[in-house]
Formats: C-alpha cells, sequence, structure tokens
C-alpha cells in the first residue's frame, strides 16, 4: 500500500533504533517502495517533511522528533519538560547551517564526465539524479557557476547568468574553443531550483530576496571546500543532495 511522504518518514523514523541521516530515511523509503511517486527531488522532499514535523514539534506515542546532529532525526520520550535547543549555526538541522539565510545556490553536481554527454544531441541534454530510483533532471538551462577539471586538477571557472545561454551552451562551448583538449570533468552550482515534476524554477533562488549575506558567505564557503578539499576543513556541506550524472543519451 502506497503511503504519503509524510506517513513513509514517520513510519521509519518510529522504527527506527536510533538517529538517522535524512538520506538514510529515505534510502529506505525508495529501496521499499513506500511511495507510489517518488519524483525529481525525493531527498530533498523528506528533508523538508523531518523540518517540518522537527519544527511543528508533532508527538508520536508520548515522544517527539528532535536532531542530534545535523542531518540527523530521531523520535526520544517527551513529556514537556526537555527543551530542545537549536543550533544557531544549524537553524533546521540540514546540516548546511544556513538554512533559514537562503544560501543561494539551488542545486549542484560534480565531477560530472564531459564524455558522458551527448554534445551535438537536439534538443540538449544535461541529465542529473538525485537518486538512483528519482526521475532524471535536464539541467541543459541551468544558471550558476562550473569548473572545468583535467584529471583532478581545476583548469578554468565560467558562469552562465542569462537566461538564453544556460550551462550546456557554455559548456558545449568549451568543446570547441581553446580549452576543448584541456578538460574531462566539470562541476556546476545551480541557482534555479528543481521542482518535485523535475523541472527548473524559472527564477534564480536570488530573485526571491530571501537570501542574505551571512547565508552568501556560508554558500561560498561550503562551495569552495567541495572544489578545493582542503585537509583542514570540516566539510561544510550545502544542506543540498548534489545530481549525479545520467546518460544523456
Amino acid at each position: 500500500m502506497s503511503m504519503t511522504w509524510k506517513e513513509a518518514v514517520m513510519k521509519v523514523i518510529e522504527e527506527a533504533k536510533g538517529p538517522l541521516h535524512y538520506h538514510d530515511v529515505t534510502r529506505i523509503i525508495l529501496d521499499n517502495e513506500m511511495v507510489l511517486t517518488r519524483g525529481a527531488t525525493p531527498h530533498g522532499t523528506v528533508n523538508v517533511v523531518l523540518n517540518d514535523l522537527y519544527r511543528n514539534g508533532e508527538e508520536v506515542g508520548g515522544r517527539r522528533i528532535v536532531k542530534p546532529n545535523p542531518g540527523e532525526f530521531e523520535l526520544v520520550p517527551w513529556d514537556g519538560s526537555l527543551l530542545d535547543v537549536d543550533d544557531p549555526d544549524d537553524p533546521i538541522g540540514d546540516g548546511s547551517g544556513n538554512a533559514e539565510d537562503g544560501i543561494g545556490i539551488a542545486a549542484y553536481g560534480l565531477f560530472w564526465k564531459r564524455d558522458q554527454v551527448q554534445w551535438s544531441a537536439r534538443p540538449r541534454r544535461l541529465l542529473g539524479r538525485e537518486d538512483i530510483l528519482s526521475q532524471p533532471v535536464n539541467f541543459a538551462d541551468q544558471r550558476g557557476v562550473y569548473l572545468l577539471y583535467q584529471m583532478n586538477k581545476v583548469v578554468y571557472v565560467g558562469l552562465t547568468a542569462k537566461q538564453k545561454d544556460g550551462l550546456f551552451i557554455r559548456l558545449e562551448a568549451h568543446t570547441k574553443d581553446k580549452l576543448q583538449h584541456r578538460w574531462d570533468r566539470f562541476s556546476w552550482f545551480g541557482t534555479r531550483e528543481v521542482r518535485e515534476d523535475g523541472s527548473l524554477t524559472d527564477e534564480d533562488v536570488s530573485a526571491t530576496g530571501e537570501w542574505s549575506e551571512r547565508g552568501l558567505v556560508r554558500s561560498l564557503e561550503a562551495v569552495l571546500i567541495e572544489v578545493l578539499l582542503p585537509p583542514l576543513n570540516d566539510k561544510r556541506e550545502l544542506g543540498l543532495t548534489p545530481f549525479g550524472q545520467a546518460p544523456s543519451g
């Protein structure tokens, strides 16, 4: 019997023997086919559901959801006397530390392979999946910043900010220009959000006016850590699930 996302999340959390990261909750739901519609952003959906349950203080059999660690959730006995204190650096427990600031990054992909994209195909397709069981999303018209790599070394950083000049067009140009023989992988950080049906929003995250200077600084820090992998830094997550590359054929 298919459940709603909220019903499935609650069932997994109720049966858990300890705290679970929202990625693990999502994996259990998908592997057990607990929901009928998976959509394009199952991990994001589960994260939102869990944060809503946490913020609303919903009780289940005398227990309520708490956040023992960033991105983790657990049902614990609740008698009304326990004060669950928010971590000021992690407002909703997603590990990003900037959820209420608006980070300006809506979706991203890391180390995608150039040779897995069909550059001559039309319509243009730059496909990614949030999860192996979720539907693919076409990021051809995504806007934001991108990096080109030769092996594991960053050789070029670029941006695409115009509506008519999406990510695919910018990358395709580099398969023909002076950089054509100098890169084999790319990463990207986009500003257009992914809807549940897999389409991209018309406007960038910044157009909503919901991001702040603090959120911008935190997102820049997270992006730099993701890309540079400095050995002395603790990894600061973007609070988003990276999209893995999917075949464009």
